[in-house]
């Protein structure tokens, strides 16, 4: 009896046997191709010129860093201000990761990496002119790292700061002036504005919310 079933298992591929006619069908195989497969999460958000992050997320972060910067005093941002703020930072966000993408595709590869957002913090740099000098970067045995010349570059937050304040002056039609006080000139205006910025990137970041403690006003261009 073994012998026979041993037989009809044998014959089964043969048409005309006397088994069922079955035939050899390789089995479909799903072929993973991540970079031809869309996003319908991207796909929902490209046409969508919405802010990617919540407002409540982003005015609880903003109320966490004015209480870690200066506790114990209360803040009161306005929403327009907050607002401004979140529009230039998601806008920082997605520049930086525009050219971290360009350096992912120079690679041939899919993913972002750490290295990739090293390289287009780097040409961010250089192309504010907030970096080292090209001459400098061309051995790049001899190219010092950022944190051993922070007299020649802003740290990251303080040039994230500052493209937030570029951003806003692009958007809402304003512009950033130094307020004078009294009997001091143009230049002490803009040092002692340079020694704001250089001593802390969250003070400079709780000034922006109140510009008269930072001693800046919005004028507008009209």
């Amino acid at each position: 009896m073994a012998k026979i079933k041993r037989m009809m298992r044998k014959r089964q591929h043969i048409v005309g046997g006397r088994t069922r006619r079955l035939f050899n069908r390789t089995p479909r195989r799903d072929v993973n191709n991540p970079r031809k497969r869309n996003d319908w999460g991207l796909l929902a958000l490209q046409p969508n010129a919405d802010l990617i992050i919540p407002k409540s997320s982003f005015a609880s972060l903003a109320k966490d860093i004015m209480e870690n910067t200066r506790p114990g005093e209360n803040y009161q941002i306005d929403q327009l201000a907050l607002t401004s703020l979140q529009e230039c930072a998601e806008a920082h966000i997605v520049q930086e990761f525009e050219m971290a993408t360009v350096f992912t595709a120079r690679a041939s590869r899919a993913t972002i990496q750490v290295k990739d957002m090293k390289d287009a913090k780097f040409i961010g740099d250089l192309r504010d002119g907030l970096a080292v000098q090209l001459e400098d970067a061309k051995d790049t045995k001899k190219m010092k790292k950022m944190e051993d010349i922070k007299e020649r570059t802003l740290d990251t937050a303080q040039r994230f700061i500052h493209a937030m304040v570029r951003r806003a002056s692009r958007m809402f039609g304003h512009r950033v002036e130094i307020v004078k006080e009294d009997g001091e000139n143009q230049e002490e205006a803009e040092k002692r504005l340079k020694t704001l910025v250089d001593d802390s990137a969250m003070v400079l970041l709780l000034q922006m919310m109140n510009p008269e403690k930072a001693g800046l006003r919005w004028v507008s261009n009209g």
